[in-house]
């Protein structure tokens, strides 16, 4: 059986290792069932000598001793839960069990379900609280065998019961290597597929068993953390405790978040689809339809972050739900502790220009708002109270690893980091972001902290563009909108085809920069999208300071035997600074001449195909760290006009859209003016370049440039002024090349000849 690697794989730089009673008491204390509580060996006490004895488990020794396998020691632990409650009853009959429903009424369901996420072999069961007796080779239980990624619409009923998981449990026969990496590589895709299909998750409990040695799990937002493995029999205590926990554990303690709640709501066509009902600042919002985004929310340790179009509900607690008329954007995400809320940023930006305006008797601060999303509500979720944050990591901690069979399958680690989604709107852009990239050392394993955003327009992101006149048109405002920042004095930072939006409301339509959570004021450090980073950031270092040329001179005083007078250039530390934000949007643009094509030009042969993929991979696709072909894009006359001469081919009668290139040529000039001006001197070291370098020069040609393509567009194109095209897939092309054989060769051959079309 196959299983992916790649939630294993992003895991590895966030998993921890604690001592099995500093992860029970971090994770699952409750006051009875405290360590310094005699509770739970009063519980072992009475569990009958069948059952449990000094040589432990014993339906579970016999099961190891007859060499049955994973399966026959997994169907012996109801055996053992069972055992377990009815010697609770004895010790306290008032110790009561928790039933959480699985939807949104508040009742008790009573029957218990074992799903299987690998129905062949159940090495996970995933328990579940239900309402209904499914049998467990129905179409439901096979539901989480399925890959979320490839599905294409939204969850029906009949995966709801699905998504109501307790524990993930994943056993393995022996403690060899193979077995335990096995078992770690299947708990990871359980609990990342459970936490990406249901939004309610927080979090969600493990264990894995491996011959006689237990290890449980906490996987949430923010790390993940195991215990040290304990002998499942000679410390029977710590299985007791952890089954106990589970069986007594409201929702909330389970990982639910009781800020989200499930709805059923009938479609057109019949069925019973799920929408969320979500809390924010107290008004609740209801989901329509699929995510508009959620891809992000596969990788477990992230933002997470899922965007829905949602519609306030009016009415609490009646039925039917009645809704609002206005439908409006609803973003639920998980950042970093320490982030300010972007309605606070934006707040900042718009004081600061409000401060010129006052200055100079302009109107900055009102002109800017049309260029940025309307934030009708920021909110750091909280309940009862307490803010919703990921689990800090407890003292006395120790950054591990999986078993150490890793190094033998490192070179077979899925490096593939496209993922689509259960969205038809989401499957429109790509993955650019960060899990195969090296982390921010100064950001990895901080507390995220639950953050719902609330916006007044339905954007589209550039993602879901395909028309050149409507990418020109947002382009043309993101650049208007990044010189308003750069007049306040502050960097978007991560400047990228999905946080640039395309607006159809309001007063006006036009582009919309969205995602300020990383914006700060200039002279700070970032972090942003590798595929539209500017290639400064990328290699951390200034490109365009002047270079003197080469000369034997100034080295003659050493063999006079004198040092050297020649001074060292002056130049400050690396900053990402305003025309790295400008440059992400070039890197749009480019983005675009790959992948959108005019309709009468698409390319359609194996050769022009290959000839984009390698093009878009060698500039596009290379990486936080960047690559020397996309560098020389920019400091390079000659890359950008072979970039050119590749794609003129494919824009025969529409040659103008590729006049933008030039864009390339201005940054480089912008760069150059800067870095050749006396930077700010800090004491004796140059620290930055001033911000009056930094001059609205370069946005003034790119907007002035784009311009001139839209008047090119309405000339040479349809009567709706449109250049009709298509959207090339190059990503699922990219993973064909990598394949090799016969018949990966004739799939090759079929999808360039279907154009490989969107």
């Amino acid at each position: 059986m196959t299983i992916s690697r790649t939630a294993h794989d992003s895991l590895k730089q966030d998993i921890f290792e604690r001592s099995i009673d500093s992860w029970l008491e971090t994770y699952t204390t409750t006051p009875q069932l405290h360590p310094r509580n005699r509770f739970v060996n009063d519980v072992k006490a009475s569990i009958p000598q069948d059952v449990l004895n000094n040589e432990g488990w014993q339906s579970i020794i016999t099961s190891t001793k007859a060499g049955r396998g994973e399966d026959s020691i997994y169907v012996k632990l109801p055996e053992v839960s069972t055992a377990i409650i009815n010697a609770v009853k004895k010790v306290d009959p008032s110790f009561r069990t928790t039933n959480f429903p699985p939807g949104t009424n508040q009742q008790t369901y009573g029957c218990q379900l074992d799903i299987c996420v690998f129905p062949k072999k159940p090495h996970i069961s995933c328990y579940t609280i239900g309402e209904y007796d499914v049998p467990s080779n129905t179409p439901v239980a096979r539901l989480l065998a399925q890959s979320p990624r490839g599905a294409t619409q939204q969850p029906t009923a009949d995966c709801e019961l699905a998504q109501d998981i307790r524990r993930i449990v994943a056993i393995a026969p022996s403690r060899a290597h193979d077995c335990v990496k096995f078992d770690e590589f299947k708990i990871c895709e359980g609990a990342t597929k459970i936490m990406y299909r249901d939004p309610r998750r927080r979090f969600i409990f493990a264990f894995t068993v491996d011959g006689d040695m237990a290890s449980l799990w906490n996987f949430n937002r923010g790390h993940v953390c195991r215990s040290e493995p304990f002998n499942l029999h000679k410390e029977p205590q710590h299985l007791i405790r952890f089954l106990l926990f589970l069986s007594s554990a409201t929702a909330e303690q389970l990982g639910y978040d009781p800020t989200i709640i499930r709805h059923l709501v009938d479609s057109l066509k019949g069925k019973k689809l799920i929408s969320y009902e979500y809390t924010v600042e107290g008004k609740s919002y209801l989901t329509e339809g699929n995510p508009i985004s959620e891809s992000a929310a596969y990788h477990l340790i992230s933002r997470a972050t899922r965007v829905w179009e949602a519609r306030e509900i009016s009415g609490k607690g009646e039925k039917p739900l009645k809704l609002s008329n206005s439908c409006y954007v609803l973003k639920d995400a998980w950042q970093y502790s320490d982030r300010r809320l972007e309605q606070d940023i934006q707040k900042d930006i718009f004081k600061e220009l409000k401060d010129i305006d006052d200055e100079g008797n302009t109107n900055h601060a009102t002109e800017a708002k049309n260029y940025f999303m309307t934030i009708m509500h920021d909110w750091r979720v909280e309940s009862n109270g307490i803010s919703d944050t990921s689990f800090e990591l407890p003292t006395g901690h120790q950054n591990t690893s999986f078993t150490c069979i890793e190094r033998k399958l490192a070179k077979t680690l899925a490096a593939d980091s496209q993922r689509s989604s259960m969205s038809a709107r989401d499957s429109t852009r790509h993955s650019h972001s960060t899990q195969n990239s090296t982390p921010h050392p100064d950001l990895k394993h901080h507390t995220h902290s639950h953050v719902r955003t609330v916006y007044a327009e339905v954007c589209y992101s550039m993602y879901e563009l395909s028309d050149y006149k409507t990418v020109f048109l947002t382009l043309k405002d993101i650049v208007t909108g990044l010189n308003y920042l750069r007049m306040a004095g502050f960097v978007h930072r991560d400047i990228s085809a999905g946080n640039c939006l395309w607006s159809l409301e309001g007063n006006r339509s036009g582009g919309k920069i969205s995602d300020l959570e990383r914006t700060r004021f200039v002279l700070t450090l970032t972090k942003g999208t590798p595929s539209f980073m500017a290639v400064e950031y990328q290699q951390q270092r200034h490109l365009f300071s002047p270079r003197r040329k080469p000369s034997y001179k100034p080295f003659e005083c050493y063999r006079m035997g004198r040092k050297s007078d020649r001074k060292r250039p002056i130049r400050p530390s690396f900053r990402f600074n305003f025309y790295h934000d400008l440059e992400s949007v070039f890197w749009i643009y480019v983005y675009f001449l790959h992948h959108l094509f005019p309709m009468n030009s698409v390319p359609t042969d194996d050769e022009s195909l290959d000839d984009i993929a390698q093009s878009a991979r060698q500039r596009i696709y290379c990486g936080i760290q960047g690559a020397m072909l996309r560098t020389m894009v920019i400091t390079d006359g000659d890359t950008i006009e072979e970039i050119a001469a590749m794609l003129e081919n494919f824009f025969p009668n529409h040659l103008h859209l590729l006049s933008a290139l030039g864009f390339a040529c201005n940054m480089a000039e912008s760069y150059a003016a800067v870095q050749s001006s006396q930077p700010v001197i800090v004491g004796d070291t140059p620290q930055y370049w001033s911000l009056e370098s930094f001059t609205d020069d370069p946005y003034k040609k790119i907007i002035s440039l784009f311009q001139r393509i839209l008047n090119l567009i309405v000339k040479h194109s349809n009567v709706d002024g449109d250049v009709p095209a298509l959207l090339l897939d190059l990503h699922s092309r990219k993973r064909e090349a990598t394949r090799g054989g016969e018949e990966q060769g004739r799939a090759k051959k079929s999808k360039g000849e279907t154009s490989s079309l969107r």
